[in-house]
């Protein structure tokens, strides 16, 4: 399960990043350059990179093998 939270973590990183770089491509009034329509979307990006990143070192860390669902639940999944 570690992996694929790592590759989903990845994922939203990825996308984040194509995300916040579109975020300079916004039409912006003249004379407005410190906020505008891009704000909100830049703050929001980086706070959820933030979490991803924070998310991520924490999986790492964990080291106790532990799986996600017990057996017992893993057997009521299917």
């Amino acid at each position: 399960m570690k992996t694929a939270n790592l590759l989903l973590n990845g994922t939203i990183t990825v996308a984040c990043l194509i995300f916040f770089y579109q975020t300079f491509h916004f039409p912006m009034l003249f004379g407005i350059e410190d906020s505008g329509p891009a704000l909100f979307p830049r703050i929001a990006l980086a706070a959820l990179l933030l979490f991803v990143i924070i998310d991520s070192a924490v999986i790492i860390r964990k080291r106790d093998g532990e799986f996600f669902f017990t057996k017992e639940e893993r057997g009521n999944l299917w």
